[in-house]
């Protein structure tokens, strides 16, 4: 995270809790407002599957920005999940970009709520061999068959959403080995 940014951040969430969606709705009104941004892009799937990747990737675009940090949102509260989408809002248009992008991995377990609950937003649900993936966690955490429960859990969570008209599905390996061909 830039300097910058992050004394962004700190002034707008320093001061007391219960003013921060005014706050973040004062700085969005004296940005210009959110009304022309463009429809936020959401990533999830299984931890380890490339996430990480394609927040980099999408980050490096002039007009995408990325947020630096996993949100979690979707589970927070109404008007704490609204605060957030406020500061996203915030974000993009400080730093005169149309779209943020948010990754949360997590996400890929509310994947009906955020279509529902963000009717333009547009969703990548990154796949990965679970081989890959398992072996991947096992790494972090000593653990293989922690990885290949995770992969199972999230991909069944993912799946009933992989034909939907707003959710992309990008295979990391795909991704890595001719990152040219793939289209988001």
């Amino acid at each position: 995270m830039t300097p910058h940014l992050a004394a962004l951040l700190s002034d707008l969430l320093s001061g007391p809790a219960e003013e921060l969606g005014p706050r973040l709705r004062h700085k969005l009104d004296e940005l210009g407002g959110g009304e022309a941004l463009g429809a936020p892009v959401l990533i999830c799937g299984c931890g380890h599957s490339g996430t990480t990747l394609m927040l980099s990737i999408l980050g490096a675009h002039s007009q995408l920005q990325a947020i630096p940090f996993e949100s979690s949102f979707v589970r927070r509260p109404g008007p704490e999940s609204m605060d957030f989408q406020t500061l996203f809002n915030v974000l993009c248009l400080h730093h005169q970009r149309r779209r943020w992008v948010e990754k949360t991995p997590m996400h890929v377990h509310f994947m009906r709520t955020l279509l529902e609950t963000i009717p333009n937003a547009q969703m990548i649900l990154c796949l990965r061999d679970g081989r890959d993936v398992a072996c991947s966690i096992r790494n972090r955490h000593d653990d293989f068959g922690m990885g290949v429960a995770r992969w199972l859990r999230d991909n069944r969570a993912a799946e009933p959403f992989w034909t939907h008209s707003r959710v992309y599905v990008v295979r990391y390996e795909s991704l890595v080995e001719d990152f040219e061909v793939v289209h988001v």
